[in-house]
């Protein structure tokens, strides 16, 4: 099973999220770690960041260390912020 860690910008941005959708995030990471392996992985064209995850109007935008079988989230916010934020 894959693990999912939080980076300090990912963490600060969870923890400013409503309690409902928190509790939609870690679902959906939970599901990520669970099945990672049979998941299409959508990785943000032009910016060569990483990879995304749609949680509603959300993008969780994470990293992954295939060594390690760990997953990295990097940045969690609405879809109209979350690029413009990477840039």
């Amino acid at each position: 099973m894959w693990r999912v860690l939080f980076t300090d910008g990912g963490e600060k941005d969870f923890k400013k999220l409503e309690f409902t959708i928190k509790v939609r995030v870690l679902a959906k990471l939970k599901w990520l770690a669970e099945n990672f392996d049979l998941v299409n992985k959508f990785t943000l064209k032009g910016l060569g960041l990483g990879l995304k995850l749609r949680v509603g109007d959300f993008r969780i935008i994470y990293k992954v260390d295939y060594n390690k079988s760990l997953v990295m989230v990097c940045v969690i916010n609405r879809r109209d912020k979350v690029y413009k934020k990477l840039k």
